[in-house]
């Protein structure tokens, strides 16, 4: 099962800018046979720098959790995935460099984005609880893309784009807590 909802407001200063508000429920199984759940929150503001450079920036709160059989044993997910529950807040922001000739239909131009996401566990010491997850990371990645359309005739473009894209991540948690 999987739902989303997402709301967007994108005419603020001077239609330079976009608040996004985004909900996602997912019912689902790990390795075929431990049932998860997860919902997703996310709060996202975007803003238009210029034509081409572009700042997003906003939280991201997600809880996860294992939905058992009473027969299934605990200890045989986390002996293949780690935590039982999470409960993380994620801060991210990310900036985009966007060259290309069409959002939806690109035959040429770059795409660059670099983001960063810091996550820490919440809600576990405010409620008095043991805490939830372990995970406290941050997180950097950057991307990019390029289209060149292909040129078998002096003047002329056939109609096929060669595209390429690169990408890579690197995550560092604190202190001996666990990565995800």
């Amino acid at each position: 099962v999987f739902a989303t909802g997402r709301l967007a407001y994108p005419r603020l200063l001077d239609h330079r800018a976009s608040l996004d508000i985004a909900l996602t429920y997912e019912l689902d199984y790990r390795a075929g046979q431990f049932p998860v759940e997860q919902v997703d929150t996310e709060v996202g503001f975007s803003w238009k720098i210029s034509d081409s450079l572009m700042w997003s920036f906003g939280p991201n709160w997600r809880w996860f959790t294992y939905r058992l059989d009473p027969d299934q044993e605990l200890s045989d997910t986390l002996g293949y995935f780690g935590e039982d529950t999470s409960r993380l807040l994620q801060w991210k922001s990310s900036i985009s460099l966007d060259w290309r000739d069409d959002v939806f239909r690109t035959r040429r131009g770059s795409y660059y984005n670099l983001g960063i996401t810091y996550a820490m566990p919440v809600g576990a010491a405010s409620l008095g609880q043991d805490p939830i997850s372990e995970w406290n990371y941050l997180s950097v990645s950057a991307e990019a893309r390029t289209y060149r359309p292909l040129r078998f005739q002096r003047g002329g473009d056939f109609p096929i784009i060669a595209a390429g894209r690169t990408y890579g991540q690197w995550i560092g948690s604190f202190g001996d807590r666990t990565l995800p």
